[in-house]
């Protein structure tokens, strides 16, 4: 099963959103909304799929489970996109 960890890179949360600055390879700052900031934090150590849908199935109790799935498989697209979290 694919684990997922972010990167060793530096980042700031205020107010609940999280700034990163990629400055060793691609020069980049992300500002990160509320939902996104929370699943980086949480991926301080490797986490499988499952642990990390555990993890907001809490936060988002009203959403339905294709709908969970869906927006979390989104967001970790966009972090491997953005070269943010390695797979494992």
């Amino acid at each position: 099963m694919k684990t997922y960890i972010r990167r060793q890179v530096p980042f700031k949360v205020m107010d609940e959103i999280c700034y990163i600055i990629d400055s060793f390879e691609t020069k980049a700052a992300y500002k990160l909304n509320t939902t996104s900031t929370s699943l980086w934090l949480f991926l301080s150590e490797p986490r499988t799929f499952d642990e990390i849908l555990s993890h907001f199935r809490s936060e988002f109790e009203d959403m339905t489970q294709a709908d969970l799935e869906a927006d979390v498989e989104e967001v970790i697209q966009e972090f491997i996109k953005m070269s943010l979290i390695n797979e494992a």
